[in-house]
């Protein structure tokens, strides 16, 4: 499954506005994080010190290369708590009502039109009830870094998608100069 998804080996992690979308995410010291499309884990990397030696990090992404080096650094900086995935979003290997809070980071754009419901229903039943998915995009505008304005997604559209499968909105909030951060509710 070499394959390398649009975007894969980019990572908006370093245009995130300090630690205020991590601040929002408000994940808890033992609970279970899952990054969805990871890349190379750098959001994993960071929420495996939040979660703790008693939580849990599940990273998935399609691309096998940036599993590969997630795996690598999780295991040179000791970070047991990581179990990084190849896989497809669309179809996530947990549990269902096995994970605390959720993110997909700067992904949701490039997943495919038709997969979109099947990746949102993925989450909403791998999530605790009253859990969180939280999404990371990038804002609407023509300029700064990220995907054509085309395909970028306002919080408007990503509220579109996600409500329907169950979810609130919690927040919504500037997290950095080109990225927004939405942040839901599985409902109870």
């Amino acid at each position: 499954m070499n394959m390398k998804p649009a975007g894969a080996g980019k990572s908006s992690f370093d245009l995130l506005a300090g630690n205020k979308a991590f601040d929002l995410m408000a994940i808890k010291v033992g609970s279970s994080f899952l990054d969805l499309a990871c890349g190379f884990g750098r959001y994993s990397l960071f929420a495996a010190d939040l979660v703790g030696p008693s939580g849990q990090v599940h990273a998935l992404d399609l691309w096998e290369e940036g599993i590969l080096q997630l795996q690598q650094q999780a295991a040179q900086e000791q970070k047991a708590n990581i179990t990084a995935l190849v896989g497809d979003i669309a179809g996530i290997p947990l549990s269902a009502a096995s994970v605390d809070c959720a993110l997909l980071a700067t992904a949701l754009h490039d997943v495919a039109q038709p997969q979109r419901a099947a990746v949102i229903r993925g989450v909403h039943r791998v999530l605790k009830p009253g859990a969180h998915f939280c999404v990371i995009e990038f804002k609407r505008r023509q300029d700064g870094p990220g995907p054509p304005l085309a395909i970028r997604l306002a919080p408007a559209d990503v509220e579109t998608l996600v409500l329907p499968a169950g979810f609130e909105t919690v927040a919504s909030e500037s997290v950095g100069e080109a990225l927004y951060l939405l942040k839901f509710r599985k409902k109870t």
